[in-house]
């Protein structure tokens, strides 16, 4: 029987790290390679860039003008390839077939466009007396200042100490009143 003076965290320690070495000995890991490039991109396509790019790097290693243009014609190749494959996909999202389910083409459709959208989620360099500010920190002071000034207790301001602040003095016509009658029948 084991001494019973042994303290509790050198058994946690014991436990532990057989617990550690009997996982890393008796269950098998994968490195699963997450799902990336196109939908687009058939099993033929992929094996088309592989081929290209042995080619490209024997055409690197030897410089023979045949290896060249080998690699040239595959590269031709693979981009005819993976153009085609790409209008078949789009003009599968945008034109289905007759007896595809509706719904699943909507979704198929504008998950598309969202994938397709390229607009930034960043805010781009700002400008500050003249000098641009490229710098996160500087541009949310930037915008902090802009947005306490916009939303800060109004200001009577006159029309004639507006136009001046907006500069627009002589760009746009005066306009009379607007009167409106209401005509009860």
């Amino acid at each position: 029987m084991r001494d019973m003076c042994v303290p509790i965290s050198s058994l946690w320690d014991t436990f532990q790290s057989t617990l550690e070495e009997s996982i890393s000995r008796n269950i098998p890991t994968k490195n699963a390679k997450l799902k990336d490039g196109y939908p687009w991109i058939t099993r033929d396509i992929r094996k088309l860039i592989r081929k290209r790019d042995r080619w490209y790097k024997r055409m690197k290693k030897s410089g023979n003008n045949h290896d060249a243009s080998k690699f040239k014609e595959l590269k031709r190749k693979t981009q005819q390839e993976m153009r085609r494959a790409y209008w078949k996909y789009i003009d599968g999202i945008v034109t289905p077939e007759p007896n595809e389910e509706c719904d699943n083409n909507r979704k198929r459709f504008w998950t598309f466009i969202k994938h397709r959208r390229s607009d930034g989620n960043s805010v781009p360099p700002l400008k500050r007396n003249g000098v641009l500010h490229p710098d996160p920190t500087d541009k949310a002071n930037i915008l902090n200042n802009q947005f306490q000034q916009a939303f800060s207790d109004s200001v009577n301001v006159t029309s004639e100490e507006f136009k001046q602040r907006c500069k627009m003095e002589g760009q746009y016509p005066e306009i009379n009143d607007i009167v409106y009658l209401r005509k009860e029948f």
